[in-house]
């Protein structure tokens, strides 16, 4: 598991630098801030998976089943 988190790092760095170098030579600030947040937040759920907490929507079905439950129950 430990590897697979290395793995995304060390392929995130060169699409940064590919992808940012770009971008900040044709002064594309807006894009580049989703370059970075969406890489951000890739890196952050590699790393949460990496440590064991559930997926995004693992949790967020969690959360809603039980409403979806009772809305839904009577059909």
């Amino acid at each position: 598991m430990i590897y697979m988190l290395l793995l995304v790092f060390l392929l995130a760095v060169p699409i940064c630098v590919l992808e940012g170098k770009l971008l900040i030579r044709e002064k594309r600030w807006k894009e580049l801030g989703v370059v970075g947040i969406l890489i951000g937040a890739a890196l952050l759920i590699g790393l949460g998976n990496a440590l064991g907490l559930p997926a995004p929507l693992e949790s967020l079905a969690r959360w809603l089943r039980p409403v979806g439950e009772t809305l839904f129950d009577s059909y």
